[in-house]
This record gives C-alpha cells, structure tokens and sequence, in this order.
C-alpha cells in the first residue's frame, strides 16, 4: 500500500509542479504594467525585481488551485484509461484508498493558498503598489528624469536638465503653479542636490546660485531675487500617501478588513464590499478542495489518454468557477443581493456533485 502511495502522489507532485510553473510564467505577464511603469520613472533594476518577488505570492495562489485541477484530470484520466485503477481495484483497494495522497496534498495546498490569499499576497501587493507609485524616498529620487518634467508633485513643475553622483542635479528649473493655473514662481538654478527627509515625508530640493522671479496676479508685476543657496521642500508624504496611495481592500490583509468591518458596523456603515472582499479570497483559496473533488470522478469517468481532452475540460471548470467568483464581486455594490454568499455557489456545487460521482464510483 505503501509504494501505492508513492506512486499516485508521485506522479500527481511532477504533474503538478510542471503545470504550475507553467501559470506562474504566463500569470506573471500580469506584472509587466508595473515593470513598465517603474522602467518609465528611471528605477534602478533592483526594484523591477523585487516587484516580480512581490508578485509571485499572488500569482502561486491563482496557479496551485488551476494546476490542481489540471494534474488531477491528467493523471487520473491516463490512470483510467491504461486500467490501473481497475486493476488496483480488482485487488481490493477501494476508491478513497487511492486517492487518499492526492486528498492530502492538496489539504496542505489549501492550507498555503490561505496564507498566501488571507496575508502574504495583500501585503506584497501593497509593496508593489507603493514601488509603482513612488512612495519609498530613496525610490521617487531615482525616479527624477534627465531632460524632463516631474510632473507628480502638486501644483509644482520641476526640470533637471541632468543628474549627477551623491543625488546632485544641474540645470534646475521649478514653476509654481496657481489656482488659475498659472505661473506665479519661476526659479532657475545652476546646481542643486536632492535629500529625503524620511522621518517628515520631505523631499529637499537644495538649489545652489538659483535666480528666483515671483509674479504677481493682482498687479501683474514681477520682482526678482537672487540666492547663493536655498532649500526647497516638496511635501512628499502628504502628496502621496494621502492622495494617490489610499489603502485599498485589495490590498488589506485579512486581519485589516476584518478590523475595519468592526469600526464600520459600529458606524452603521454597510460592510457588503468588505464581506465580498473576505469572502471572495477564502472561496478562491479553497478552491482545491473543490477541484479535487469534482476532478477525481470526472477524469475517472473521461479514461482518456489524450491529455487535450483533461485540459480542455479543466479550463471550462476553472472558467465557470472563477468568472462566477469574479461576477459576485463586482456585485458588491449591490448588498440586497447577498454578493458575498452567492459567491459560494460554485464552490459548494462542485463539492456536492463530486461527493455524489465519487460515491457513485465505490458503488460500481
């Protein structure tokens, strides 16, 4: 029984682990707006590959559940259909005997899927979130172009003609602009060097022999000035943290959203968009137990030994089971539907009617 065992989970593990590298690869081209994004800003190479590091939770936790799936159908199809299973059982041992390593993999599957849906992914995303947006010091200052304008900061235009070592920049130039969008401080300096104070959320921009010309709009005169040195600071922390970098549920941790529900059911607030959002990661992380167990007979009952035939019919269960997933949530908006316990259907209806075909199958 035990080279049994070895044998079902051994061929099931190299199924499985080739498919999901396989998803990783293609779900990973997801990635490539973010990379495209940081590459635009002028990010160093270090950063597009922590952005991919960051991605790779989320990615395993759509893979692991499809590959389940697909190993399922392959390696129970081809098992089916070369007898073995017939032959196993003609010996007296029973359905659930033969794919009890199967059950318990996949339970352990499960187990890393919620880890990685419930903590692990949200976090990493906010980390690729705040890469994206520039919310690290040291990361929006490698972000200053050469020969461009940085456009990110409110109201405020800034050009850099070029950029040196230690942060340095020359040929600096900053417009202010006004409620009217014009025009009212035009400052141009020779040199210049870039600081960001972390613990205020600042970015110091220190300008060196720098001419300043302020307009007025009421009288519409111009005084100029002239400084051998002066500090020009951009409120950094505020600009992007408060504005662009709002936390999203997407990227809250479970701890997070339930946290908030609390605070929001005590302030009469509805919490259907939260309830979805929780919900929606446990079905998806969950969700190998539900292949697995509509898999199992379905490749029993196919006993092919095409492999197209078990992938085709694992993407059309995959695809009902995440579009329906997917449908529900974007019903959040929607709290008389109940989006957040409709979303279930899919999970608890393959559970039911695999339950039933496995059972049906230890009955033949």
């Amino acid at each position: 029984m035990k080279t049994l065992n070895l044998y079902v989970a051994k061929n099931f593990l190299l199924t499985l682990f080739v498919t999901v590298g396989i998803l990783v690869f293609v779900l990973m081209l997801r990635s490539l707006n973010d990379v495209y994004e940081i590459l635009l800003q002028g990010m160093p190479a270090m950063i597009i590959l922590e952005v991919l590091l960051y991605a790779l939770p989320l990615t395993l936790s759509m893979a692991i559940p499809c590959a389940t799936l697909i190993a399922i159908l392959l390696n129970f199809g081809q098992m089916s259909a070369s007898n073995e299973i017939t032959a196993m059982r003609a010996n007296g041992i029973s359905i659930l005997q033969i794919i009890a390593p199967v059950l318990i993999i996949v339970f352990l599957l499960t187990c890393v899927c919620l880890q990685l849906q419930l903590d692990t992914a949200p976090k990493l995303a906010w980390k690729i979130e705040t890469l994206r947006k520039g919310s690290s010091g040291e990361h929006v200052l490698s972000g200053f172009k050469e020969g461009g304008v940085q456009n990110d900061f409110n109201k405020m235009r800034i050009f850099i003609d070029k950029k040196g070592e230690n942060k340095s920049i020359k040929g600096v130039e900053i417009f202010k602009i006004g409620e009217d969008k014009k025009i009212i401080q035009h400052i141009k300096a020779v040199s210049g060097k870039l600081e960001y104070v972390e613990e205020d959320g600042i970015i110091n921009v220190t300008l060196y022999d720098a001419a300043v010309e302020t307009y007025d709009k009421d009288t519409g005169s111009e005084r100029r000035s002239f400084s051998s040195a002066m500090i020009f600071p951009v409120d950094f922390k505020n600009k992007f943290n408060e504005k662009d970098l709002l936390k999203r549920v997407r990227w809250m941790s479970f701890s997070e959203i339930y946290g908030q529900i609390i605070l929001e059911k005590k302030r009469n607030v509805d919490t259907t968009r939260l309830e979805v959002e929780v919900n929606k990661r446990i079905a998806l992380a969950l969700s190998p137990i539900a292949f697995v167990l509509i898999g199992l007979p379905l490749s029993i009952r196919i006993s092919r030994k095409e492999n197209s035939v078990g992938i085709f019919v694992s993407i059309i269960l995959i695809a009902i089971y995440f579009a329906f997933v997917y449908i529900c949530d974007s019903l959040h908006t929607k709290p008389e539907y109940y989006p957040q316990l409709l979303l279930w259907i899919p999970s608890v209806c393959y559970q039911v009617v695999g339950i039933f075909l496995i059972y049906r199958i230890t009955k033949r």
